[in-house]
């Protein structure tokens, strides 16, 4: 079954987003998503973030971009460059929303 999940507006200078990976089985209650910004930069997004988390560049060597992503489990993600290097990202686990405690109480 397939729900749609809504994120948040990515906003980084001029960002050319050129993949994207989700966990497996994301719901919209409970994902990961991570991205790749221009040729070397990374942003990602939980549930229940109101705005995404840009990371650090990777280094790379010149003429050098990251060209493909793999979400592998336990928050790794493995990226792949044009040169063929392997970079690994550790990411925070994804977590649940808890919808009861981001309602108020009266």
């Amino acid at each position: 079954m397939a729900a749609e999940i809504l994120l948040p507006p990515l906003i980084y200078d001029m960002c050319l987003v050129s993949k994207m990976v989700f966990t497996p089985n994301p719901t919209t209650n409970d994902f990961l998503a991570a991205v790749i910004c221009d040729i070397n930069g990374f942003a990602r997004v939980t549930a229940g973030a109101k705005r995404w988390a840009i990371l650090d560049p990777i280094r790379l060597n010149d003429g050098d971009q990251i060209t493909d992503l793999l979400y592998h489990r336990n928050g790794m993600v493995y990226c792949l460059t044009r040169f063929r290097d392997v970079h690994v990202l550790h990411l925070p686990q994804h977590r649940c929303r808890n919808l009861s405690s981001s309602r108020a109480t009266h």
